[in-house]
């Protein structure tokens, strides 16, 4: 098991869902909570040392919309979802958060139970993953367009001089802003800026469309242009 795990939350309106649930609690000496919907899953309740299983579609709504339930509220729990036969969209967009972790139902409490201890060190890994991810999200959520552009520039690993350029600014201008941007988003290196960049597009799997992108007006956009 996942270390300091001591919660199942199971979210599934059927029986023998929360019969197997119940069996692998007890062998393990985990507590249980069992929620019928989507809606009635007391998430604000939760706690980090949860693991949720849950059927891939229920009746008011679906496994992606259940991570996106626990990741508002930070929650990075282990998941596991129980599928029928959902469609491959349907799985695609669980899978773009990370998890894999998906039994065909019916499953019995032997196939719960080795998933959730073969695979405990991969979801510990997944999880940091999408920590790291909702980190750098939360960072990037207060720059400007200025700044996301300057953020932008840094990726594509140019010389300062050629960038400045591209940006239509002094060359002491762009090191200025960019010692400013490092200094915001508290990092110490030009490796660590790009690596946050990176994680900003893969944000967009985990929280709200258009969440990763900063508020402007059209003319605002950030752009690359060629002085």
């Amino acid at each position: 098991m996942v270390e300091g795990i001591s919660q199942i939350d199971l979210i599934s309106d059927d029986h023998q869902d929360r019969e197997q649930v119940i069996a692998v609690a007890a062998r393990r000496q985990l507590s249980v909570r069992i929620f019928s919907s989507l809606a009635s899953y007391d998430v604000t309740s939760s706690q980090c040392r949860s693991w949720v299983i849950s059927k891939a579609t229920l009746s008011d709504g679906t496994g992606v919309d259940l991570l996106r339930k626990l990741r508002s509220k930070s929650l990075d729990v282990p998941v596991i979802f129980l599928r029928d036969d959902e469609p491959l969209s349907d799985l695609a967009g669980i899978m773009k958060f990370g998890f894999h972790h998906v039994l065909q139902r019916p499953v019995t409490a032997k196939d719960l139970e080795m998933l959730m201890c073969h695979n405990a060190a991969e979801i510990e890994s997944n999880n940091i993953l999408v920590q790291s991810t909702l980190d750098a999200h939360n960072k990037l959520a207060r720059l400007d367009v200025s700044e996301i552009q300057i953020l932008e520039a840094a990726t594509l690993g140019l010389p300062n001089k050629t960038t400045a350029m591209r940006l239509g600014i002094a060359l002491r201008t762009l090191e200025r802003r960019r010692y400013v941007l490092m200094k915001k988003l508290e990092v110490t290196s030009t490796e660590e800026l790009v690596a946050l960049a990176i994680r900003r597009q893969y944000a967009s799997w985990i929280m709200p469309q258009s969440a990763t992108s900063p508020k402007s007006e059209p003319e605002e956009r950030s752009v690359l242009r060629m002085a």
